[in-house]
């Protein structure tokens, strides 16, 4: 299975996932890491990407993801490639093993009494 992913992930020119409700997809980090530019919804639970401009927003329908798909098609090809560089930064600085482990581990320190609230902590 994974080469066949690798394979279509390589092959593809963008990446849909126009979901009704995820935690975290693992879809759009795997797409980002292809450099691929993302279309998904704001249910997809990642605003970071819309905000660092590395995903068109669609709705879940077929008329929200035609305008997307539209969106994405009349861009110029430079555009598109930056989109998906950008998706490629969000998740190398942001979702690599690395960094999550560092997160957790200073969530853990800060829980136990022994460091500052780390700013991954979201308490509002």
């Amino acid at each position: 299975f994974n080469e066949n992913k690798a394979a279509s992930f390589t092959r593809a020119d963008a990446f849909v996932l126009p979901s009704f409700s995820e935690g975290l997809p693992m879809a759009v980090l795997e797409a980002w890491s292809y450099s691929l530019p993302v279309l998904m919804t704001p249910q997809c639970n990642l605003p970071e990407g819309f905000e660092a401009e590395a995903a068109i927003a669609v709705m879940p329908e077929v008329s929200g993801i035609a305008a997307g798909l539209s969106t994405l098609f009349n861009l110029p090809e430079s555009e598109r490639l930056a989109i998906g560089q950008r998706g490629y930064k969000l998740v190398t600085e942001r979702f690599t093993w690395t960094t999550v482990a560092a997160q957790m581990y200073a969530v853990y320190a800060w829980v136990l009494g022994q460091g500052a609230q780390p700013s991954c902590v979201i308490t509002d």
